[in-house]
């Protein structure tokens, strides 16, 4: 058993793992360009980047990681948004061109995560709940089951 594993780890199959393979370039990419001391808080920027951005259409995030990211877009088909100004409003051009567009009963093909600064996270889950029951009153009734 152990040599099949170390077989596979040792194969195309595995270099192509989408987590392993973003984390992989998301490290040499952050360890190349980042000054002294600030890895460390890009650690779990980059542990929920390689988990999450291959599965989502929408991934928001700040500038920095933006760029590191923004190669790979094509390949796993991700619309890529940071918190400039110019990319804010692309993202909100984006999102109402996807409700006017899409039928109510089409509209949970599309999947978002937002990685916030390290700073606003505890705030984060409140926020996206309000966000989505502004367009759909019935969330309103799930997050006052969650908090109250």
């Amino acid at each position: 058993m152990q040599e099949k594993l170390t077989a596979f780890t040792k194969s195309k199959d595995f270099s192509n793992v989408p987590l392993l393979k973003i984390q992989a370039h998301l490290f040499a990419s952050i360890l190349t360009r980042i000054r002294k001391g600030r890895l460390t808080q890009r650690c779990d920027d980059v542990d929920a980047l390689s988990a999450y951005a291959p599965y989502m259409d929408v991934v928001c995030t700040d500038a920095f990681m933006a760029g590191q990211l923004r190669c790979m877009t094509k390949e796993y088909g991700i619309m890529l948004f940071h918190a400039k100004n110019r990319s804010l409003h692309e993202l909100k051009a984006f999102l109402e061109n996807y409700l006017c567009s899409t039928s109510p009963i089409r509209r949970p093909s599309i999947t978002a995560f937002v990685l916030p600064p390290k700073k606003m996270r505890d705030g984060s889950f409140k926020f996206s709940i309000a966000l989505v029951a502004r367009y759909e009153p019935w969330h309103e009734r799930v997050w006052e089951t969650l908090c109250f």
